[in-house]
Order: C-alpha cells, then structure tokens, then sequence
C-alpha cells in the first residue's frame, strides 16, 4: 500500500470576500489518492465553523477486488457551514478533464474537512483522517480505525485552498511509478531454509532486496499479471504457495495441497487462473484465483508429472508438457472446465512450453533431435512447423518466447547451456548463444524484452543477459546463497 496522497487547489474563477455575506457557489476542490492493493477506503469528517461548534461524518467505499491505481475525490460546498461532498470513486487514470466525468454525489449531509476563517478572505481545508485498508476484514463498528486498517492520520499538512465556480480546471498529477520490469523472483536449491530470494532491477542492475522461506526447494515460479501476487511450486508440503507482493517485502497470502512436489506453475493473463503441475496424479491442476485467495476448480490426468505450463493470450487454452508420450497435451479451458483440445508428440519428455505473445505458436522443449519444435496454433489445433537440436540434443529445460514473439531463449543440460532463437517466418534459426557454468533450468524475459533473466547452476546461481535484437550480452549477476538455481519470473 502506498501512502502518498496528493490535494491540489483550483485556480480561483469567480469568488466574493465571505466578509460580505456573499457567495458564489459552488466551492471545489480535488484530493487524489495514489493507492496500491487497496480493499477500503474511509473519509473521517471534522467540519467546524463560527456557528457550529463542531461535527464529524464519514464515507467509505469497498472495491470488490483489490484496487491498485489513483482516486479523485471531488469536494463540493454549497454553504460555508455546512460542506457537502461529491465524489468520482475509484477511477483507474488520472481525471484530466473533470468538467466531461461522471460525477457521483455520495452523500450531502456529511462534511469533508475543517473549515476555518482567517480574517475575512481565506479559508482553511483539512482532511480530518484518511483510513485504508489493504485487507478483507470487515470494518469493525466498536474500532473506528477498522481492525487490518492503516490510519494515516497526521500525513496532512495545511493547505490554503481558493473558491472556484465550476471544475474547468485542475492541475496534472505525477504519472504513478510502475512496478513492472523491477522485480525478479530466483527459485533455488540451497542447503540453507530459503529458497526464493526477491532481486531488485534497474537498467541492467540487480541486487538481492528479500526473500522468502518455503517449506522445500522452489522449483518453478510466476508473477500475477498485475505483479501483486507470486505463485511458488517447491518441494514438501502443501507443495504451492501464494505469496503477496508490497514493494520488496513477500508475505504470505494461500497455500494449495498439490499431490506432490509442485515443479511448474503459471497464472492466467486475465490473473483468474493459477495452472500447477505436480509429480503426482492427476498431475495437472487448475486453481481460481481471487484476490490471493486460491480454490479448487478443476483438474486434468496427464500421462505422466507435468513439467511445464503456458496459456493462450485468450486463457482459453493451455499448453501442457509431460514425462511420458505424446509428452503435449493441449486443454480447453471452459470457465474453468478442462477438456483436451488436441496433442502432439514430441521427440521425448517434454521438459518446456511457451505460447507466442499472438497465440500463433507453440514452442516447447523436449529431449533429443530437434529437442526445440515450433508448432503452429489456432483455435486449438497444432500442427509442426519446425525443429531445432540445440545443446546437441541435451535436455531442454526452458523455452521463452520474447515479447514481440520474434525469438525464443532456449536453455537447459548441455554446453554452451543458453542460445537465442529467431523465428523467422516459421524457421528457427540460431542468433546467439551465452556461455554458463552449468544448466540452466529457468529463464524469463523482462516485460520490454531487452534484459533476459536466468537462473542456473553453478555460481553466481543468477544472471542477468541484456538483449537488443538477438543479441545478448552479459548485464549482471547476483550470488544467492544457493546450490543451483532452478527457476526465475520476471515482473
């Protein structure tokens, strides 16, 4: 949750000295909210004037999910004792021309903010007590500050505030910060009791910022779509974890009980689904997802443990490979019912799967000759379009489409353990290739597509590669406190 908030004052158009008696109505001004995760909101009122000696009121607003994003509160007061409120909630931008937006007035008998007169001119506004709460608790009537909610009492500094008839204008607020492209979560093996470590990125640099303690060793990883959730599959019981993102610092959000080790993981591009895949039958799970809340909605008996996972742009497909043949399976995803839509033999195990940004190819990794095959996709119908023996037919353990779909990092078993793919026209050819100590088990391009991180054996157990037109290029590296690293997820 972030606890920046923002008030601008409107430029005056029209106002008379209150020292007359004489008022232009309405006075407005605008107070934005820069919130993250956030479940409720509440306005705490102190409204006083030279009549009444004082009252309070209050409005709350409840999001049905988590809301990260800006809100515009817009005050209006029709009388200098009594101040009504008017209110945009929830809107996801910047309200740039407020005159043309929807207003919603919530609520005209509660007050929002203190008013004081100065001498006959100015007029003193203060928002009295701001509360938000990131959680689901219900607030609790005997606890005006709400159980699980962060009062921020005290931020607020003393604003001069000018009348203004009308809303023509309103100074632009600071674009929010982003998030994405500055977070890596690293999976590994370690003799220590952690086995997920948070790095920070920043134009090619990473450092270790936290970290979390799962019960065995992570093996596959995966950011929610909005990067607020992070979905650990591991060794040891419950086999997946949920954990939620504030900044740097990981907590725990859900637990699933997957039959045994979880050793792949990936969320719907809608956030809806989490996918799992596990050692065990039925070996592949599919979860509903809600809020860091995790529940069964259905499951599929693959042939054999289910090592990798990719959904269509759509979420209407998933592409699954397995340990025993046709190591392929594809599932129709019908709200959450599964089904298979079609499969495709592979050259061995299936170690590694990815779908094309457009949703055109699959790529999955195998073992073998042409131990990379580009299959073409549409509307749940696969079809070989070409192979590639990469590592001289070693295992595959990672396959990564790049965000503009034109090249694939491939990874795995076999010297020089990384090489970079390009797609062209449906033939792949190789463009690079980066040299490690030992195989790389997981790989994830940055949201842009120019850094690619990898996790892999042997130290520094994590590095970070520049990319700029299938080229790479070493940008990084972070020693962990590992064994081997065996999985990476970029948000």
């Amino acid at each position: 949750m972030s606890e920046e908030f923002y008030q601008w004052a409107i430029e005056p158009r029209s106002y008379v000295s209150p020292g007359t008696g004489i008022f232009t109505y309405p006075w407005q001004w605008y107070v934005l909210l820069s919130v993250t995760n956030c479940r409720k909101i509440r306005l705490s009122v102190y409204h006083r004037d030279w009549t009444d000696p004082a009252y309070w009121g209050e409005i709350s607003h409840e999001y049905d999910t988590p809301f990260t994003g800006e809100i515009w509160y817009i005050v209006t007061s029709n009388d200098a004792r009594l101040a009504s409120v008017a209110s945009s909630w929830g809107l996801p931008h910047p309200l740039t021309d407020p005159g043309n937006s929807e207003i919603l007035f919530i609520d005209w008998q509660h007050g929002v903010g203190d008013f004081e007169y100065w001498g006959n001119i100015d007029t003193q506004v203060r928002l009295q007590n701001i509360y938000v709460s990131t959680r689901s608790a219900v607030p609790d009537e005997e606890d005006p500050e709400w159980s699980g909610a962060v009062p921020v009492k005290g931020r607020y500094r003393w604003f001069m505030f000018a009348f203004t008839r009308g809303n023509e204008h309103i100074e632009e607020p600071p674009e929010p910060e982003s998030d994405i492209g500055k977070y890596i979560a690293v999976g590994y093996y370690s003799e220590g009791t952690q086995f997920l470590s948070l790095l920070s990125h920043d134009n090619g640099e990473v450092s270790e910022v936290g970290g979390y303690i799962t019960p065995g060793a992570v093996m596959a990883l995966d950011f929610s779509p909005d990067g607020n959730y992070l979905a650990a599959g591991h060794k040891w019981s419950p086999f997946l974890t949920l954990l939620s993102r504030s900044g740097a610092d990981l907590t725990l959000s859900d637990t699933y009980t997957l039959p045994f080790d979880g050793i792949s993981v990936r969320f719907s591009h809608s956030g809806a689904y989490l996918a799992a895949g596990s050692t065990d039958s039925p070996y592949f799970i599919l979860l509903n997802h809600s809020d860091g809340e995790l529940s069964f909605s259905d499951d599929y008996r693959l042939p054999a443990r289910c090592r990798g996972i990719s959904f269509s742009p759509d979420d209407k497909y998933i592409a699954t490979v397995h340990s025993t043949s046709p190591y392929l399976t594809l599932l129709l995803n019908t709200d959450g019912n599964l089904s298979k839509a079609a499969q495709f033999i592979l050259p061995s195990t299936g170690y590694s799967v990815d779908f094309s940004p457009d949703g055109n190819y699959v790529v999955a990794g195998s073992y073998g000759t042409h131990n990379v095959t580009l299959l073409s996709h549409s509307d749940g119908v696969l079809a070989k379009v070409s192979g590639y023996t990469a590592m001289g037919g070693n295992a595959v353990d990672a396959v990564a489409f790049s965000p503009d779909g034109k090249y694939i990092a491939v990874s795995g078993r076999n010297y020089p353990y990384f090489e970079l793919l390009e797609n062209v026209e449906g033939t792949l050819i190789k463009v690079d290739d980066y040299a490690f100590p030992d195989t790389v088990q997981g790989i994830r391009f940055s949201p842009d597509g120019n850094f690619i991180a990898v996790a892999h054996f042997g130290s520094p157990y994590f590095t970070l590669l520049s990319h700029s037109n299938g080229e790479v290029a070493l940008a990084d590296t972070c020693t962990l406190n590992s064994t081997g690293g065996t999985s990476v997820a970029f948000y």
